[in-house]
């Protein structure tokens, strides 16, 4: 018996990392899925765990004449590829936004994909137009947060559909489970996984960090996991502090494949960031039934409960964060309970959402 084809989907992406990975992987059960890797440098570095079930094709964007052969390639491949839809990730880049119209008057369904919050940065009308004129294409929005669907609106009158960045949410929680199992509350630390750069306010962590020191009668260590321009710096703050020095470890880039067994075996998250238009770190911990401690600038602060499954900080307050860390730290029974409802938020932000978002996309437009 011969198996029905698939329609086509294409996924255009700045930078494809881990997570439209996963989402490539996840919409691959029902599309013939190409995705468009639009290479340049970003600051991140991304090391793909698991098979592509998909077809990837770079685009070179690390220069100004291999962008525009690179443009070329995704133009045609807009048209050739006879997708049934197209998906967008970052459209700002004026090739995706000529190949989302050439898609659109080609009577195909095209998808964008929003992250930005108001709180991102002051928002001023006159930056903003061109925005809205980039936005024109689509046919439909997903959005990270319910802050960025607020965002979306004021953009774009397309309907809004929110996926919280998706990820696959299982793989965490699977890889994670022995390492969860395998050590004791009292030996579990406080983490951070950012990168060493200013919005992700690893001074203002530190400064809560030291507080906590001082009031703690049975502290947990932390971990910074990172790379990033601060390095240094955040080492020379560490080195120069007594309590510090003797209760801080400053570690490397972990990639997407380690992240399960990092969280699994931490007390708490910390991301007090001051912009984080989502912050999908949060999830991982999440899906590791590891509580959290993030700032309200995240977007991911969606998917966390005051008291539940963790904390919801004010972004600059390194007092209430040294409370917080206080508070998961010093009752055990508390952790706990923390812990077991962490992984209910996090299936809100499971590959398989989004894949029923975009067939619904697709299906009723």
């Amino acid at each position: 018996m011969m198996t029905a084809k698939k329609p086509r989907l294409s996924y255009y992406c700045h930078s494809l990392g881990t997570p439209d990975h996963e989402r490539c992987n996840a919409l691959a059960e029902d599309y013939d899925v190409i995705a468009y890797d639009w290479a340049r440098d970003n600051g991140y570095i991304w090391k793909i765990p698991g098979a592509r079930n998909y077809t990837y094709r770079k685009i070179d964007a690390s220069s100004g004449l291999k962008k525009l052969l690179g443009a070329g390639k995704l133009l045609v491949g807009t048209i050739s590829d006879r997708a049934t839809a197209s998906i967008f990730y970052g459209y700002h880049n004026i090739f995706f936004f000529f190949s989302a119209t050439i898609a659109k008057l080609l009577m195909r369904t095209s998808i964008t994909m929003l992250d930005s919050k108001f709180d991102d940065y002051d928002r001023t009308i006159i930056p903003d137009l061109p925005k809205k004129v980039l936005l024109t294409p689509y046919d439909a929005n997903l959005v990270a947060s319910e802050r960025a669907a607020a965002y979306a609106k004021y953009l774009s009158s397309a309907p809004k559909f929110t996926y919280y960045c998706a990820i696959d949410t299982y793989r965490v929680s699977e890889i994670s489970r022995e390492h969860y199992r395998a050590i004791a509350f009292e030996d579990r630390q406080f983490v951070m996984v950012a990168r060493f750069v200013p919005k992700k306010n690893h001074k203002l962590a530190l400064k809560a960090y030291e507080r906590y020191l001082t009031a703690s009668k049975a502290p947990h260590k932390l971990t910074l996991y990172g790379y990033g321009p601060l390095e240094e710096e955040l080492k020379e703050m560490i080195a120069t502090s007594e309590l510090l020095s003797r209760h801080v470890t400053v570690s490397g880039f972990v990639p997407s494949a380690e992240i399960p067994r990092v969280m699994g075996q931490s007390l708490a998250l910390i991301l007090p960031s001051t912009e984080e238009q989502f912050g999908i770190v949060t999830t991982e911990a999440l899906s590791a039934s590891v509580p959290v401690i993030i700032s309200k600038q995240c977007g991911s602060a969606d998917l966390v409960v005051s008291g539940e499954n963790g904390y919801v900080m004010n972004t600059y307050d390194e007092s209430e964060l040294a409370n917080y860390m206080l508070l998961v730290s010093e009752d055990e029974a508390h952790w706990n309970r923390l812990s077991s409802r962490a992984p209910e938020k996090a299936r809100n932000a499971d590959v398989q959402v989004f894949r029923a978002l975009v067939n619904n996309i697709v299906k009723y437009g």
